[in-house]
């Protein structure tokens, strides 16, 4: 089972997306959007519980996009 560790969510989110990449095991199939792929059975673990925003993801549409406040 794949564990991707890192101190924040979006660092380990690139590591998985590295990963997925790699992978040729990966589940494909086809999306609305295009192909898509999946690892099953995997583990994301963040360290730091207050950095749980994923920032470098893109999303294919603006309404799925999160707000980001500063407190």
């Amino acid at each position: 089972m794949p564990i991707f560790e890192a101190d924040s969510a979006d660092q380990a989110w690139l590591l998985a997306v590295e990963a997925l990449k790699k992978r040729s095991d990966a589940s494909r199939q086809t999306g609305r959007g295009g192909s898509t792929a999946e690892l099953l059975h995997v583990t994301i673990q963040v360290r730091d519980a207050r950095q749980r925003w994923v920032l470098s993801r893109t999303c294919p549409s603006p309404k799925f996009h999160p707000v980001v406040t500063r407190v």
